[in-house]
């Protein structure tokens, strides 16, 4: 014998679309039929189990539900959330407060009023701000949203379909907002932040300012790897200005960094591209006339070349020194432009001055931090005078001798 154990009644829905994690059979003082307490992680619900009609429903606020607890023969019901509290909700209709708090039943007397039969079991309660943030306010006038005491209920599928159109854009929306609050704090920070400004290799200063500048320009288009490792580079720059070891780096001027020195030259090859003006300036290029000659001959050979997928290289420019005085300034990655500005007569007297006066020679620099100066003793530039007014002596004396007269010179001479 088989026998069917179904029972012919109208389902229920939840309207959440979530798991039940819970279903117990409570029996009231008020009915002989117990009901039925169906529990999901958003709502709790009371129904009759005969009629299907929902009786009552909890729907908490601190967290979702995980289980209901509710004592025996009483309408005192707990939920377990996920929170460090757990909210009790005494129903004065599934029975009396228990004997341990019995102040319950005092407080609900005085509380009581009539039943009232309309209950919204699909709908969801809004306030005036969530219709206006969710962009409900064109269907307040339609039967989809009804006003409700301070605010409005509406649908619960309606909602529950626009919080999902939304909820991409939000998350955009918060995103750049977060990105945008993360770098106001970086710029006010930076602006608030005291930074001395060292009397020695301000130079590293200027680094650190023009590598924040350009990492705030990339942060958008470059990848979060590359900005990382320029955080981290920066950092390194920046944890030497505030390093007590490295103090009289920045204090003592005889620290300071010479980048026309070789041994800086030779750490750093690179710089020697940052100054491209100086090459413009001290050489000519000297296969100019050569480009001009084969420009003829490239243009006809180019319809005939066109077919060829190969990929011509970059032509190598060749320099030629101006001068002597062009080649010493480019090893010193000094500039003539405004020695050349100087007027010739100004030119002249300066170099006059400066054969005739007797102050040391210019120091110069050395490998190693060795310095060099050349200079005349005193005694040895006596001696030099004396030399050049004995040698006019001799001169005077040789043009007075004998010869002058005509007179024969004896064979001794």
């Amino acid at each position: 014998m088989i026998y069917a154990c179904l029972r012919l009644c109208e389902s229920r829905i939840t309207w959440y679309g979530s798991p039940i994690l819970n279903i117990k059979w409570h029996q009231t003082l008020n009915s002989s039929e117990p009901k039925l307490i169906t529990a999901d992680k958003h709502i709790v619900r009371v129904w009759d189990p005969n009629t299907g009609n929902n009786m009552t429903s909890i729907e908490p606020d601190n967290g979702s539900i995980n289980d209901v607890c509710i004592f025996p023969n009483s309408g005192l019901m707990l939920l377990a959330l996920d929170n460090s509290q757990i909210p009790a909700h005494f129903i004065p209709a599934l029975g009396p407060a228990p004997k341990w708090c019995s102040h319950l039943d005092n407080l609900t007397e005085e509380m009581e009023e009539k039943q009232e039969n309309t209950l919204y079991d699909d709908y969801k309660f809004l306030t005036e701000e969530e219709i206006e943030r969710l962009g409900l306010s064109e269907y307040k006038n339609s039967d989809a949203v009804r006003a409700h005491l301070h605010g409005y209920v509406i649908r619960y599928d309606l909602y529950k379909k626009q919080r999902a159109k939304l909820h991409i854009a939000d998350y955009e929306t918060l995103q750049k907002g977060m990105m945008a609050k993360k770098l106001a704090d970086l710029r006010k920070s930076r602006i608030t932040q005291v930074v001395k400004i060292p009397k020695a290799n301000r130079q590293l200063l200027d680094d650190i300012r023009t590598a924040e500048e350009e990492i705030d320009a990339d942060v958008e288009n470059a990848s979060k790897s590359s900005i990382r490792k320029k955080h981290v580079k920066l950092e390194l720059k920046k944890s030497l200005l505030t390093d007590k070891r490295f103090e009289p780096m920045f204090q003592n001027k005889d620290y300071e960094i010479d980048v026309n020195s070789k041994e800086y030259q030779a750490i750093h090859p690179q710089l020697a591209t940052k100054e491209p003006h100086l090459i413009e300036e001290h050489f000519e290029s000297v296969s100019e006339d050569e480009e001009e000659q084969d420009a003829g001959s490239s243009d006809a050979s180019a319809e005939s070349d066109s077919d060829n997928d190969t990929h011509n290289p970059k032509r190598i420019r060749l320099y030629e020194v101006k001068d002597g005085r062009h080649a010493e300034a480019f090893l010193n990655s000094v500039s003539l432009g405004n020695e050349e500005a100087v007027p010739i007569g100004d030119r002249v007297a300066a170099l006059e001055r400066k054969q005739n006066s007797r102050a040391l020679d210019k120091v110069k620099y050395g490998p190693g931090g060795s310095r060099e100066i050349s200079f005349n003793p005193r005694s040895s530039r006596r001696r030099t005078e004396e030399d050049e007014h004995s040698e006019e002596e001799q001169k005077d004396y040789k043009r007075r001798s004998v010869q002058s007269l005509g007179l024969k010179q004896n064979k001794a001479e």
